[in-house]
């Protein structure tokens, strides 16, 4: 019933989203930059995002383009590798803003380093950029020009560890096992904040590692002496997640995991092995979950020769920056940037998942500024290699408890 009802709300969206635009406008090219991990050891997470948005654009365009303001626009995507580290990433940005001479960034990869090196150089030169890095210093209070369209660490965490604490009364303990980086260390705090405020679990022993390791069994063996129900591994990449999975598996470990971003059950399963691959919570949805996702999946996979599980981690880029421009009926700038700011009311702006996003102030991150994106939350549970939908969250729903 609640996937039918998703289905029928998203009927008129998607019509208006990737609908057919009346030819007798002539196009003109709407040029917009993006920044991605096409290199270096987030490539699993930027190419699928990359891919996403351009996959996206070209459904734009086969449909005719968008209309903006009484004008039709055919979108041209200008890609440049932030290589998942600080100073390439600031040559990206650098190279978008001065020589590309773009007026509008997505930032299609996880990276909270790159981010915090392009939001400065957007806010300097007044370009709107829709950025990810889910951790909390991804977003700054001064970046008037710089939002965020993806969920944080820190709601999507809030809720499932909400949802679990509620429906999973067998999880006593938790540990954690989390990447040695800046944001693998904010999202566990973030992590520790929901268990005291919002659960009874005793946290155990935990750890954190380098990304790209071969050998988790030394910080597991430290884990599993403690017996935790429950395993937190942050935003780890697919190769990490599926290693540290299929190494406590051997070394007997039956309990739960949970991580804190959407994971390809597919391409997890593919490294821990499919019966290791058992009893793993994330945020996330299936791809067909409403009619406008399922055509973007199909596009992406008819493209690219594949399903990646990613493609719904950048989703709402391209469509939120595309609706804010309708609604201001230019693609000027300032008046674009007007109405991002603006849309902390649902219905302005609606995410590809489900009706009722909007911007806001998350207060954990961002205290002066609207600028933190909101959208239903999907709730999914992975057994034996297979990813279910197990609950949906609305966003006023969630913003009861977030603020």
């Amino acid at each position: 019933m609640k996937r039918k009802i998703l289905e029928i709300l998203f009927t008129c969206f998607f019509i208006v989203t990737f609908g057919v635009v009346s030819m007798s406008y002539a196009a003109e090219e709407l040029r917009i930059g993006v920044s991605s991990s096409l290199s270096g050891p987030a490539v699993g997470w930027g190419q699928p995002c990359w891919r996403t948005i351009d996959t996206q654009a070209e459904m734009y365009n086969k449909a005719g383009g968008v209309k903006i303001g009484g004008k039709n626009y055919i979108i041209k995507i200008v890609t440049v590798d932030d290589k998942y580290l600080a100073e390439s990433g600031a040559q990206a940005f650098t190279k978008l803003i001065y020589q590309e001479k773009v007026d509008y960034i997505l930032m299609g990869g996880p990276s909270t380093l790159v981010a915090l090196a392009g939001g400065p150089l957007c806010q300097k030169n007044e370009v709107v950029c829709l950025l990810d890095g889910t951790s909390g210093p991804g977003l700054q209070d001064n970046w008037e020009w710089v939002f965020r369209p993806c969920l944080t660490d820190f709601s999507r965490g809030t809720a499932i560890v909400l949802w679990l604490a509620k429906n999973k009364k067998e999880i006593k303990t938790v540990a954690y096992a989390c990447p040695d980086t800046e944001g693998g260390h904010a999202s566990n705090d973030i992590f520790q904040e929901n268990i005291k405020k919002h659960t009874d679990w005793k946290v155990v022993e935990g750890g954190f590692y380098q990304a790209a390791s071969k050998e988790y069994y030394p910080l597991l063996s430290k884990i599993l002496r403690h017996k935790p129900d429950l395993i937190y591994t942050d935003t780890a990449t697919t190769g990490d997640l599926g290693l540290l999975i299929k190494q406590a598996r051997e070394l007997g470990y039956n309990g739960a995991f949970l991580q804190a971003a959407v994971v390809d059950a597919k391409a997890l399963a593919g490294i821990s092995g499919t019966e290791a691959c058992d009893n793993i919570y994330n945020p996330g949805v299936p791809f067909d979950v409403n009619p406008q996702v399922k055509a973007l999946v199909e596009a992406y996979e008819a493209k690219y020769g594949e399903r990646n599980g990613l493609t719904l981690w950048s989703l709402d880029y391209l469509p939120v920056l595309i609706q804010a421009m309708q609604v201001a009926g230019t693609t000027d700038k300032y008046k674009v940037r007007d109405v991002l700011e603006s849309a902390t009311k649902p219905g302005i702006l609606n995410s590809m998942i489900g009706p009722g996003a909007r911007f806001y102030t998350e207060k954990y991150l961002n205290k002066k500024y609207s600028r933190q994106w909101l959208s239903p939350v999907g709730i999914t549970r992975i057994d034996k290699g297979k990813s279910t939908l197990i609950e949906i969250i609305a966003p006023d729903e969630m913003l009861k408890v977030l603020k």
